[in-house]
């Protein structure tokens, strides 16, 4: 999660809605939003920029994205219980044997090459490839110059409590505008990936993963409100990232890491976490602007917290959720022959 090289640069107030301009490059954008209370928010002039800090009603503003946070985080964890029930039902299914003995044709070898791919690959890096296809589907959508689509990219797909729905909290996460911060923050996804799979299996590693995203997204948010700090809208799978991160290191602490540009140089997985949450606290209290470093320490409380108390009090009982479904879907398919 980064803050994007965005800055107010003139705000206008009026009884209920207020306009506020920002620069991404040479260009000067332009957004609609609407106020709480005039009396709400000021403006700090910030090297001749003005900035957004609010002022009072910060609980309220925080109640919206707070919600989302908790309905979203939760339905992923029911989401993927479901669809995990679903995968392993459709295993013992006859239709589902037939389906897979179908040889479909190849188009000139390609598909063909491209199974052989796709069967050598871990599992993990299986799901990987399907949320670094995502990232890279949005990463070109804000490439298209069209002011149409900017206007979507910066509506749906940055994050920021005012100008944007609490929906931006999850889809924020898989959008990027700049090619080294997709590329390193997907590197180290496929890195992680497999080993965090290992650990929690496909389905619950989707839940974990969109619900570290987005709680790094509120706690982001949260911190800037409550701190009245500057609001910058912000995106990247950062948060998500330190999410992964903190289970596997916790989880995994003597696991030897080392950085793809330095390969001589490793160091323990217990001791690259104590590094980058230590290095997030002094961007805290320091206030450095280089990183968003509240979603980061947001991603990495989650996910120890996950590991201390959500594996088994989220995922290990969801029983009664099952057998509801169950109950609902109606009778199970009878098993193949062996």
């Amino acid at each position: 999660m980064a803050n994007v090289g965005v800055l107010f640069r003139q705000i206008c107030e009026s009884q209920r809605f207020g306009r506020f301009f920002f620069s991404r490059g040479n260009s000067l954008q332009c957004r609609s939003f609407r106020l709480i209370r005039n009396e709400s928010w000021k403006t700090n002039d910030h090297n001749g920029v003005e900035e957004l800090v609010v002022t009072s009603g910060r609980t309220r503003l925080i109640m919206r994205p707070l919600v989302f946070t908790v309905v979203a985080s939760g339905g992923s964890f029911v989401g993927c219980a479901i669809l995990q029930y679903e995968r392993i039902r459709a295993s013992y299914s006859n239709w589902s044997q037939n389906i897979k003995s179908l040889d479909f044709p190849k188009l000139f070898g390609f598909r063909q090459k491209l199974n052989r791919w796709w069967k050598t690959l871990p599992d993990g890096r299986k799901t990987a490839t399907g949320i670094i296809f995502l990232n890279a589907v949005v990463f070109l959508l804000w490439k298209i110059p069209t002011p149409q689509v900017q206007s979507a990219m910066w509506r749906w797909f940055v994050s920021h409590p005012i100008i944007a729905p609490p929906l931006t909290l999850l889809t924020s996460c898989f959008s990027h505008i700049d090619f080294w911060h997709v590329a390193i923050n997907m590197y180290v996804l496929w890195s992680f990936a497999p080993t965090i799979e290992a650990l929690l299996g496909k389905e619950q590693f989707i839940a974990f993963y969109l619900s570290g995203g987005i709680i790094a997204s509120f706690a982001s948010q949260a911190f800037r409100i409550l701190a009245k700090q500057p609001i910058r809208p912000s995106l990247g799978a950062s948060g998500a990232l330190f999410a992964v991160l903190s289970y596997v290191c916790i989880s995994l602490p003597d696991t030897e890491l080392a950085l793809v540009f330095l390969p001589w140089f490793t160091f323990s997985a217990g001791k690259a976490l104590m590094g980058v949450v230590a290095l997030d606290v002094a961007g805290l209290l320091f206030r450095w602007q280089m990183f968003d470093h509240a979603a980061h320490l947001g991603g990495a409380v989650f996910g120890a917290l996950y590991l201390k108390y959500g594996h088994h009090y989220l995922w290990d009982k969801r029983g009664w959720l099952i057998k509801k479904w169950h109950r609902l879907r109606g009778k199970s398919p009878t098993p193949p022959p062996s």
